[in-house]
């Protein structure tokens, strides 16, 4: 099983609650979709009802597992995290109670996301009583921009877990409510920005804030119900109010935000950090729009990275899209610059460089400067960095026209990890593989015996992508896996030639020479691995003690 993110909403008449809490956790009453081994109606269910099902839930006291059903009775926002163990006792039981509420009236959506692989079961719930059950790429589910916003915000307490896993939900949420920030008797632009706003006259701020959202992008109007409501919480110094006052004065002021603005990108609380982004849109310059421009690196996640786009989008900068032409022909995209940069030596200054060239590209894309096509698709077919020139492919796919089909093909292999979505050092990848891969008369060359070691430096140099897999064979990544845990094995496959557009690594076989040579200790899951690989294999051969599968 795998980790999955609950997000979604119902709606459910008040009335049909105490129906719904009675409702049988029956799975064999609805039909299921074929795919991965979740909600498939199969597995036994744990309760009985959707009563004892809820109580279940309540029970999983967010350490870290949850799921969540709030808002006021006729409203429920859904969301929680269920770690592996936790799905594999409940998930058909919640998806059969899920369900259950199209027959009590009830209408929405939910998405159960599984966050390492990029899918999601969703139900749509409703529509005459019953509902849509269906397996979906988790891109389709965030093409939802409400379902989008909510999986980010679980995806902030999914992230905080993983880096403290002592972290229980409720002490998570009530270190929400003070939003990251310090004492403000220590933050003299905290107190700098707040007192232009209150210098305003309240009225005028308080139609400013109608404009602005706080927490999770949920409007402040929600929070402060008229002028005398936001000037007090502004004198206080309260999180909310503090946290969106460098954007307030963004409307207000424009030229005394951008006084400000510089420190507040700075501070610790990603909540100031989201209000500094969507202020510097706010500000109808062309330095403002630089600054926003150029700005990105680890920080530019979840929300903060939807502040950025939201403020690239409306920004009233004169020269906004001239600028983002120019930023293409910058020091990020010029290989001479790239050439005298050493990854090895300086970590941190290759990340900068790299994020810094993403989110000028990407803001081609978010502002659909079309007028820019070219130049990106130079980039693509030029840069030496491949990361690089896989932003450049998804910016051309969103923009389209001409000058991009004529590119379909390669951009098609690089979005899907081959081509230019790899390392072009095409002598190096034949030193690594054992084989000429350089003679092109030659077509696709075949290699055999590579080992762990050889495999590894092949993705971490960016020469075969982990998600490639041969049909129906492991990916790239799970033979990996499986060469580091045995390294007595031995894979094989096949290189394509870098001249054309799937340029790539691919394996087809994998083989133990001697299962003697095995330690005894590891030698039944050795043979248990293969019997596994034999289910999928197009052909096998085994033979004593050597075992083989391959896959065409």
């Amino acid at each position: 099983m795998v980790p999955l993110v609950v997000i979604g909403h119902l709606t459910l008449p008040d009335t049909a609650r105490a129906a719904w809490y009675g409702a049988r956790l029956d799975a064999a009453a609805f039909d299921w979709p074929e795919g991965p081994p979740l909600m498939q109606g199969q597995s036994p269910g744990e309760l009985a009802t959707v009563g004892d099902l809820l109580a279940a839930l309540a029970a999983l006291e967010g350490a870290p597992d949850y799921v969540e059903l709030d808002g006021p009775p006729a409203s429920l926002e859904v969301r929680g995290f269920l770690l592996p163990e936790t799905v594999n006792r409940l998930h058909q039981d919640l998806a059969t109670a899920l369900r259950q509420v199209g027959r009590h009236g009830g209408r929405g959506e939910v998405a159960f996301v599984a966050i390492t692989e990029q899918v999601a079961f969703v139900l749509r719930i409703g529509d005459g009583g019953g509902s849509q059950a269906q397996w979906m790429g988790s891109n389709e589910v965030f093409a939802d921009d409400a379902q989008a916003r909510r999986f980010v915000a679980e995806m902030e307490f999914v992230g905080a877990w993983d880096r403290d896993t002592t972290l229980r939900r409720a002490d998570y949420l009530a270190a929400q409510d003070g939003l990251g920030l310090g004492p403000i008797d220590g933050q003299p632009h905290h107190r700098a920005v707040i007192a232009r706003v209150l210098a305003a006259a309240p009225d005028a701020a308080y139609a400013a804030m109608r404009d602005v959202t706080g927490r999770h992008d949920a409007p402040l109007s929600q929070r402060y119900a008229d002028a005398a409501a936001l000037r007090v919480a502004l004198e206080q110094g309260e999180p909310p109010a503090r946290a969106a006052a460098i954007e307030l004065l963004a409307i207000l002021e424009p030229a005394a935000a951008m006084e400000h603005v510089e420190a507040l990108l700075a501070d610790p609380s990603d909540h100031v950090l989201r209000h500094a982004v969507r202020a510097l849109g706010r500000i109808p310059s062309d330095a403002a729009f630089a600054r926003l421009l150029a700005f990105g690196g680890p920080r530019c996640v979840g929300f903060v990275q939807m502040a950025r786009e939201a403020a690239l989008v409306g920004s009233a900068a004169p020269g906004g899209d001239a600028l983002v032409g120019a930023a293409l022909d910058g020091s990020a995209f010029d290989p001479s610059v790239w050439s005298r940069r050493d990854r090895a030596a300086d970590p941190a200054g290759w990340d900068a460089a790299l994020d810094g060239a993403l989110a000028r590209l990407g803001a081609v894309a978010i502002r659909r400067v079309a007028a820019a096509t070219a130049r990106v698709l130079e980039i693509f077919r030029g840069h030496p960095v491949a990361a690089v020139r896989v932003a450049a492919a998804n910016v051309l796919a969103q923009l389209g026209g001409p000058l991009v089909e004529a590119e379909t093909t390669a951009l098609q292999m690089a979005l899907m990890g081959m081509g230019l979505a790899l390392n072009q050092d095409d002598a190096r990848r034949a030193e690594l593989l054992g084989v000429d891969t350089t003679d092109e008369s030659l077509g696709i060359a075949r290699f055999g015996g590579l080992d762990g070691a050889r495999l590894r430096a092949l993705v971490e140099e960016g020469f075969a992508n982990p998600q490639t897999n041969q049909n129906a064979s492991p990916s790239i990544g799970e033979f990996l896996a499986m060469l580091t845990e045995h390294p007595e094995l031995r894979v094989g496959g096949y290189s394509v030639p870098q001249s054309r557009p799937d340029y790539r690594v691919s394996l087809d076989s994998v083989w133990l020479d001697d299962l003697d040579a095995v330690p005894a200790a590891r030698r039944d899951a050795v043979v248990a691995l293969f019997e596994q690989l034999e289910g999928t294999a197009t052909n096998v051969d085994p033979e004593g003690a050597a075992h083989r599968c391959w896959w065409t």
